[in-house]
């Protein structure tokens, strides 16, 4: 399991959240070409015109239940499958394996015990909601670039922004 400093999302690899952290980069955005929808991920586009614009649907061949996406429609199938889904004991949501079940309990966790004064956003860590409070609401960013001056939150943010900016 992996957690986004920046926006708390939890995800199930570290993976997902080196594809996820390329949202915040700058990197993108990646225009759609038939619509005015942009995108800060390549593959967040590609989707996109697959199930809008070209309307690829993926069907379960047991309850002919459709789905925008592969990984959903796969998810579903557990349902169908002898051995029951796991269940989580808090609000009862079904899993298909277990490393769906912890990153789906840990976010119950992630709801926190710190609520920002300013927004409904809440977080389990005190450092969390600071950092939380001091980029978004007050916009603090002490990190900048050397390049083009843009500012971030933290160090790594800024290191991994420094990677990519092609300004001099």
């Amino acid at each position: 399991m992996a957690k986004c400093d920046l926006c708390h999302k939890i995800f199930a690899s570290s993976k997902n959240l080196a594809r996820h952290l390329d949202s915040h980069s700058g990197l993108g955005p990646y225009p759609c070409h038939k619509c005015d929808k942009t995108y800060m991920q390549k593959v967040s586009r590609t989707r996109h015109i697959l199930t809008v614009h070209m309307n690829i649907r993926f069907k379960c061949d047991v309850c002919e239940k459709t789905f925008a996406q592969q990984g959903h429609l796969e998810r579903h199938k557990a349902i169908h499958l002898a051995n029951s889904p796991l269940k989580c004991k808090i609000c009862d949501r079904l899993c298909p394996d277990r490393h769906r079940l912890k990153t789906h309990e840990y976010s119950h966790l992630a709801k926190g015990y710190y609520q920002c004064p300013d927004c409904d956003r809440s977080y389990s860590h005190a450092n969390s909601l600071s950092y939380h409070v001091n980029t978004v609401h007050k916009n603090i960013r002490p990190h900048q670039c050397k390049k083009c001056q843009k500012g971030f939150g933290s160090s790594s943010h800024r290191s991994r922004h420094e990677k990519s900016c092609r300004r001099v």
